[in-house]
């Protein structure tokens, strides 16, 4: 069944755990609950103030809290921290997961939590992506590729980046490195926790714990698959012969 969202439009979509409910930030960045199965208008769960705007809702803890980030800013300069929260799913008792540094105006945006819920990854912006174990800490640590760099995950509304796979070992991201896309697999319990997966590929999501659909820029933008034990050698199945469609898909 297709349900029309009328009143904002949706940005930073997710999906509860029986995809029967839809998390996503309008354009007055604020959070809003869609019910997709039921006649039943979209709820707006939070009022912004100064410019303190949301981002990034994700549903947790059995769909009763929702993680996010959130802007603070000391006056309405847009220029304030940024720090990830919890909250309960009607927009009460926030919680501050992270200690961002005011001082230095840092940024933790793009939370995402595993299924498993021991571990959140985000992108540090203009850092590079993070990893923190969740409730331990409040300042994650750079997650690295070989060689020891990080990489600056693309920042999009419209599909959402860093994905975990559904059993919360693996994370799904792509990076935008002067407009060539790559791809990259995340897994909690390497040693070397980031490996470049595809080039030229971007929009990405699980199939299952063992696959990625994606968006292959190499083959104009058409659906390809790939198996995630695959190299980055390996050449990706095509999917669809048509060009990717940006449909949200639910997980």
């Amino acid at each position: 069944n297709i349900k029309s969202i009328s009143g904002t439009k949706p940005q930073d979509v997710s999906f509860n755990s029986d995809q029967t409910e839809a998390l996503f930030v309008g354009i007055d960045d604020d959070i809003y609950i869609a019910y997709l199965n039921e006649d039943e208008s979209t709820a707006r769960i939070t009022r912004n103030t100064n410019n303190e705007y949301y981002s990034d809702p994700q549903f947790i803890s059995n769909d009763t809290k929702i993680l996010y980030a959130q802007r603070k800013n000391s006056s309405n300069s847009n220029l304030g921290t940024i720090n990830i929260y919890i909250m309960d799913r009607d927009g009460k008792n926030p919680t501050q997961i992270t200690d961002a540094d005011s001082t230095k105006k840092e940024k933790f945006i793009m939370p995402r939590m595993s299924s498993k819920e021991d571990k959140i990854i985000y992108y540090f912006k203009d850092e590079g992506m993070y990893e923190l174990n969740y409730p331990l800490q409040k300042r994650g640590s750079l997650v690295k590729k070989e060689g020891g760099a990080s990489i600056k995950p693309e920042i999009s509304t419209n599909f959402r980046n860093m994905r975990w796979s559904p059993d919360g070992k693996k994370a799904i991201v792509w990076e935008n490195n002067n407009i060539i896309y790559n791809l990259y697999v995340y897994e909690k319990n390497a040693v070397t926790k980031l490996r470049h997966f595809q080039s030229n590929a971007h929009n990405a999501s699980w199939h299952g714990d063992d696959e990625v659909i994606f968006q292959y820029k190499s083959r104009g933008g058409m659906m390809y698959r790939k198996n995630i034990n695959l190299n980055i050698n390996d050449d990706p199945t095509l999917l669809y012969e048509k060009k990717w469609a940006q449909l949200q898909p639910r997980q």
